[in-house]
């Protein structure tokens, strides 16, 4: 269970999602409507994750709210939402440093899936947008394929590994080497890659075509 902080101007969408995400087994610690209300709640509830809406009708817009949160001590994770999100969006939430990209239209059980994949130290990003929306043009793949030459085997097994959605704890038992070994690792690819975070890395590699995106789950009907 994750310690949760909602941050969305539409009342009646953010309450809602609230009581779900509680009847989900999540902690709702906070609801607030504009970023410099979610920055507030966090220093004083120090949540775990922010879910945090991209447009808002007034004030900051969410990257900028992702981007001040990244500056708190102790720094939430944090998923951004959006009405849509295509590769542009994704693409600025990246370089945001997300933790996570989800559309609003999805399910509440993607929602779930995402908080607790970013909970686990992991991402959450649609893969299809990943796959579709972010192709590079040839000379960049050219660049990226030639950069990923320098990965030594372990380090290409990590990248696959991100690329599923394993969080550290995931490769360290899957890999038979500490958290720490997973951790030196998770850092050599972000540097030989030129990207920041682990969710730089997996949407570069998917884009490029070095990993295939996890398979998309079934939302069970109900």
């Amino acid at each position: 269970m994750s310690r949760l902080l909602l941050c969305d101007d539409h009342a009646v969408f953010v309450d809602a999602l609230a009581m779900a995400l509680a009847a989900g087994g999540e902690d709702v610690v906070a609801v607030t409507r504009s970023v410099p209300q979610a920055l507030a709640e966090a220093r004083a509830t120090e949540p775990d994750i922010v879910l945090m809406d991209l447009h808002f009708g007034a004030g900051p817009d969410g990257l900028l709210g992702l981007r001040m949160l990244r500056n708190t001590a102790p720094a939430p994770k944090v998923i951004l939402l959006s009405g849509a999100v295509d590769g542009a969006v994704l693409a600025d939430a990246v370089a945001a440093g997300a933790d996570g990209v989800v559309s609003k239209a999805e399910p509440l059980e993607v929602l779930l899936t995402a908080v607790r994949r970013v909970a686990d130290g992991s991402f959450y990003a649609d893969p299809d947008v990943m796959l579709q929306s972010m192709r590079p043009a040839t000379t960049d793949m050219d660049l990226v394929q030639l950069s990923a030459q320098f990965l030594t085997p372990r380090e290409r097994e990590v990248l696959g590994r991100l690329a599923q959605g394993a969080s550290t704890q995931d490769m360290a038992s899957a890999m038979g080497v500490g958290i720490a070994t997973v951790r030196t690792h998770v850092q050599a690819v972000l540097s030989k890659l030129g990207v920041g975070t682990r969710l730089e890395a997996v949407t570069l590699a998917i884009a490029h075509g070095l990993h295939e995106p996890p398979q998309r789950r079934a939302v069970p009907q109900r």
